[in-house]
This record gives C-alpha cells, sequence and structure tokens, in this order.
C-alpha cells in the first residue's frame, strides 16, 4: 500500500507539471493578430478526403466555400465511397471552380486508405501551401487569413492546430478532456517546436504546410502505412528540418462534432488506441496498470488523510484547471478525474485485445494487417518518453 500511495503521488507530481507547462506554452489560435490585409496572399491547396460522407459533405464544403481566403482551392478526394460522396462533390464543382474533385476507386496494397487518399490529393495541389483537413471540420471566418500571415511572419513550415471538441454529451465531454489529457501528457505538444527535442505532434484535423519546405508527397509515401498518419507526418516534417508550431483552439475557430456517445467513441478509438503504444503489447499494458495503481494509491492516501496526498491533489485539479482552459474543456471535467481516468482505459484495452486476437486493425470497411502495420510503423512514442 506504501508503494501505491508513493507511487500515485509522484506520478500525479509529474502529471501536473507537464499540464502546467503545456497550458502555459501552448498557443492558441484565436489569439493570433487579426489579418492587416497588406501581405502577399500565398495560393493555398485544401485538400479533404472523404469516404461516404454523403450526409455532411455537402454542408461541409459550402461553409468551406465561406471561408475567407481569396487565393484557394478545394481538392476533395473521394475514397472510394458506395454512395454518393462522388456526385455530390461533383455537383457543387461545377458551382465553383475552386472545387476539384480526385476519385480514388482502389486502395494499393501497403498504404492507408486515408493517407493514400491524401497523397492522391496532394498530387493534384498548386499550392504554395497545402492544408490537409478532415471533412467534418469546422473554420472560422478570418481562420485561414489569421493563420496564412502569421506562419509567413514567423518562419513555420507545419503548423498543426488541436480542434474544438464539440458534443451534445456532458459526460462525453468530459471523457474527451480526459484523453485530451493523456495525449498532451505523454506527447508534450509543446515541445514540438524545440529543435532539441525529439518530441512532433500533428492532429488531422488541421494540418498546414509549406510545400516548398516539405516534399509532402514523399512524407506521405513515408507515413504510408501508419495509423496514427497525422503525427507520424509531423516527425517526417521535423527530420527534414522543418519549423513546426502546434495551437489549440479553445474559442473553436477550429472545431469537430465529435463522438455523441461513449460507445460511438471507444470504437472511434480502437483503430489507434494499440498503434498509440506502437504495438508494444509492454507499453500498452505498463500505461493501463500504472493508471490503475494510481488511483488505488490515490484512494488510500486520500482516504488515509496523507497530507502529501491530499496536497497533490489540489495541485492536480489546478494543473487539469489549467489545461482545461487553454483547450476550451468544460470546467467542470475537472473533477470528474475519479471516474473518466480509468474509464479512458477502457478503450485501449479492449482495442489492443481485439486487434492481438484478430491479427488486424479493421478502419471504414478495411482490414490491416498488425504484422505489416507493426512492420511500417513510423510513429513511435518512445520518441516522447524523454
Amino acid at each position: 500500500m506504501v508503494v501505491l500511495y508513493l507511487l500515485s503521488v509522484v506520478i500525479l507530481l509529474v502529471n501536473s507539471v507537464t499540464l502546467f507547462s503545456v497550458a502555459r506554452n501552448l498557443e492558441d489560435v484565436g489569439d493570433l493578430p487579426e489579418p492587416e490585409g497588406n501581405h502577399s496572399t500565398p495560393l493555398l491547396s485544401v485538400v479533404v478526403p472523404a469516404r461516404n460522407e454523403e450526409n455532411t459533405i455537402r454542408e461541409a464544403l459550402l461553409k468551406l466555400l465561406k471561408v475567407s481566403y481569396p487565393r484557394v482551392e478545394f481538392i476533395v478526394v473521394n475514397d472510394r465511397s458506395s454512395d454518393s460522396t462522388g456526385s455530390i462533390v461533383q455537383s457543387l464543382a461545377t458551382q465553383d471552380q475552386r472545387i476539384k474533385l480526385v476519385d480514388v476507386k482502389t486502395l494499393p496494397v501497403g498504404w492507408i486508405g486515408k493517407v493514400h487518399a491524401l497523397h492522391e490529393g496532394v498530387s493534384q495541389a498548386h499550392g504554395d501551401w497545402v492544408l490537409l483537413m478532415d471533412a467534418d471540420i469546422h473554420l472560422g471566418q478570418n481562420v485561414l487569413r489569421r493563420v496564412m500571415e502569421y506562419v509567413e511572419q514567423q518562419s513555420i513550415d507545419f503548423l498543426t492546430i488541436y480542434p474544438h471538441l464539440r458534443t451534445q454529451s456532458s459526460f462525453v465531454k468530459a471523457c474527451m478532456a480526459q484523453l485530451t489529457e493523456n495525449l498532451f501528457c505523454l506527447l508534450k505538444p509543446h515541445l514540438a517546436e524545440k529543435k532539441n527535442r525529439k518530441n512532433y505532434f500533428g492532429c488531422g484535423a488541421f494540418i498546414l504546410i509549406r510545400h516548398n519546405a516539405i516534399d509532402l508527397m514523399s512524407a506521405l509515401h513515408s507515413v504510408r502505412f501508419d495509423v496514427i498518419d497525422d503525427c507520424a507526418l509531423a516527425k517526417q516534417a521535423k527530420l527534414l528540418g522543418a519549423q513546426c508550431k502546434v495551437l489549440t483552439s479553445r474559442r473553436g475557430q477550429v472545431s469537430v462534432d465529435w463522438y455523441s456517445t461513449l460507445g460511438a467513441m471507444f470504437a472511434g478509438l480502437e483503430k489507434n488506441s494499440f498503434a498509440f503504444f506502437s504495438y508494444k503489447i509492454g507499453l500498452a499494458l505498463g500505461f493501463q496498470l500504472l493508471e490503475i495503481a494510481v488511483l488505488a494509491g490515490l484512494g488510500v492516501g486520500l482516504i488515509a488523510l496523507y497530507p502529501p496526498t491530499i496536497l497533490v491533489t489540489i495541485l492536480y485539479i489546478y494543473a487539469r484547471f489549467s489545461l482545461s482552459r487553454a483547450v476550451g474543456a468544460p470546467l467542470f471535467s475537472v473533477f470528474l478525474f475519479p471516474l473518466t481516468r480509468p474509464l479512458m482505459i477502457l478503450p485501449g484495452a479492449l482495442a489492443t485485445l481485439k486487434v492481438l486476437l484478430r491479427g488486424k486493425v479493421t478502419w471504414r470497411g478495411t482490414d490491416y494487417s498488425l504484422k505489416e502495420l507493426k512492420a511500417a510503423k513510423c510513429f513511435d512514442i518512445t520518441d516522447h518518453l524523454q
């Protein structure tokens, strides 16, 4: 019991320090200055992969078309859709010449579907900058102007934005906040811009890349069979010497309507959970057991009213509060960690077990061999364990 108690105090203290550091050092896209309008406007190519998105693609593209940026092309990749996604995009393309449809009929061996779709879209891009983003992302009116002016002024080559996560369920919001905390504690995204650190971070919701600084076609080819493709792409950018930057979006300038239920959230995390630990059973199991040990030790310390446990718990709650403010998470979630922290162990444990038993990862109707995924992975969690 004493070991559990001491372990929980040390880990919560480390978590708190990391959360404070992340919250203090990550900038928010909403804090970028308003565009002055007297700077050059390089051509921007927005590449959007879409697979069976007939219910949402029209509305999503119509919203994108209203975003304020004068020189932009929208390349929508219809990735083997079995519904009317392609015809909807083609119809919009006839109405607005900024839209271009790229049809992907087959998936080559050795590629993840989304990565291949991005690769095909980028091959048609003419922009000085390329923005990779998902079809369900909502952008504020002046976001692109702000961001483009910012990256030009700051000489940034690779910029990613962690979006504001939206859902109707209050408890799912709290679980999303816990997921964000776990992600940031492990990957430390504020260190991605440091040249002397290995840390890197990418979020598929919004990845902006200077085309002449990074051979994007080659970079995508290098991560072609990595399900953590966004972070793997960030790793490639950093290895190529790119100046990287991570922003948050607490006010919702970049947002996504995420999972509506816990079940949907668990299913959505299945693809990435085991891959996040680089398919290493020891790391995945070790993290989950460590979380259980921390919670057990914390319970022992609080029940016994040990002063160090009480103090570190107060510090941890304040650190969670700081992160919640930084990313726009609901503040009530700060106090729900006794529920959300153990609950968020489940998706990783279930996904790991399922993948090991099946020997494959199934995502959007496509099977990917576990053996081949292991051999081709680029993202490595141990890069961040410094």
